[in-house]
């Protein structure tokens, strides 16, 4: 798929980034969400959702869900990227 193209057809994950705080990881996601037309997840959503998505990073990181369940809980939010 042609990321410059946007999501047209079963969402794809991208990108995962990591980075320390204060590294440019916000510059990168907004980078991200331009150059592939879509939502790039960011750990400071961690503060807007935390329950749910603390819950959620809690799992992966007790490595409780597969690669395919962690993909599937990001897409299915509309995110095609991370950092």
């Amino acid at each position: 798929m042609d990321p410059k193209q946007g999501l047209k057809e079963e969402p794809n994950f991208f990108v995962i980034g990591a980075g320390l705080p204060r590294n440019g990881t916000l510059s990168m996601k907004y980078a991200l969400e331009i150059i592939y037309k879509g939502k790039c997840y960011h750990g400071e959503e961690l503060f807007t959702f935390s329950s749910t998505h603390a819950n959620f990073w809690h799992d992966v990181h007790q490595n409780k869900l597969t690669d395919d369940e962690i993909k599937h809980w990001l897409t299915s939010r509309h995110y095609i990227a991370g950092v």
